[in-house]
């Protein structure tokens, strides 16, 4: 990947105009972005394997590693797509159906949809989230995310994208656009709905607090990634649009990611801790929203004692 403005992309800038485009070189502003987001997500690595290797700290263990690791996936996904969205680039559809659409933006509205359904399933409906029900929940998530890339890669051009060579980039059709727009706000929407339903019942560390801050950051970047699609023909190759649209995705998916894992922790903590003195050693549970960890045994919009072993899958 260049950052210096070269002859070769000067040519492409001017083929661009030819077409009816205006191409705005790779160049600083996006080698600064570049540097930003790298150093961002390369201590999120350390983060995720720091949550990976204590997974079985109750209070980490309580909000749920899995949603958390694949969180981060999918948001270096659809990183990786958002850079190369303005490069040179022929292969379109491992960029744009793979990692931008299906296992990026997609996959990270998909897996907002499980934590708030998590909760959804806990405290409405009165169920454990764990077990079968975790490995078949997020098993559903990234199945979708792959027929969705196999669909999109197999559909006719014309209907998606295309190469266009004297420009030397993907150029994606205004359908398909509206298509994944039209996506990722039934998704927000679903969230919407079930946010409604939990806000009917009673959590004792606030979590619904939480689930409404996910809902309004989600919201942000909905918008914005509305508003760009809409507002130029084709944003990546525009330098105000494609690097506003960068900073507002993965400033807020990271802050979907650090706000989610602060909430509360000296609240977890003090909990477990009186649970262990409390009970010589044995461990019990308030509640978990994340793999491996107990789930709930209560009524639906209540609270009450679960399973000894919250360890158990």
């Amino acid at each position: 990947m260049s950052f210096s403005i070269t002859p070769e992309k000067r040519e492409r800038a001017e083929w661009a105009r030819v077409f009816g485009f205006n191409s705005d070189p790779i160049g600083r502003v996006d080698l600064a972005t570049v540097v930003v987001f790298s150093c961002i997500y390369s201590l999120g690595l350390i983060i995720m394997v720091y949550l990976v290797i204590n997974r079985r700290y109750p209070p980490l263990r309580a909000k749920g590693v899995m949603f958390f690791v694949l969180m981060y996936l999918a948001s270096v996904m659809w990183f990786i797509g958002d850079l190369l969205a303005g490069q040179p680039l022929r292969r379109c559809a491992v960029n744009i159906a793979w990692l931008r659409a299906s296992f990026g933006a997609i996959l990270v509205q998909q897996l907002v949809v499980v934590r708030q359904f998590s909760l959804y399933y806990m405290f409405v409906l009165g169920r454990p989230f764990r077990g079968k029900v975790v490995y078949i929940t997020y098993a559903t998530v990234l199945l979708l995310a792959t027929l969705g890339a196999l669909v999109i890669t197999v559909l006719p051009h014309r209907m998606t994208f295309w190469y266009l060579p004297y420009i030397d980039i993907c150029f994606v059709a205004d359908r398909f656009q509206h298509a994944i727009i039209v996506i990722v706000w039934l998704l927000w929407g679903v969230v919407a709905v079930v946010n409604l339903q939990l806000s009917r019942v009673s959590m004792v560390f606030g979590e619904f607090r939480d689930v409404v801050i996910l809902m309004a950051i989600s919201l942000i970047t909905v918008i914005v990634n509305t508003v760009s699609m809409l507002a130029v023909q084709y944003f990546p190759i525009h330098l105000a649009w494609r690097t506003a649209v960068v900073y507002t995705d993965h400033i807020c998916v990271n802050l979907q990611l650090y706000l989610l894992l602060g909430f509360h922790h000296e609240s977890y903590l003090q909990y477990w801790s009186e649970v262990l003195i409390g009970e010589g050693g044995r461990f019990a549970a308030y509640y978990s929203t994340g793999v491996g960890s107990g789930g709930i045994e209560s009524k639906p919009g209540t609270v009450s004692s679960l399973s000894s072993d919250p360890y158990t899958v």
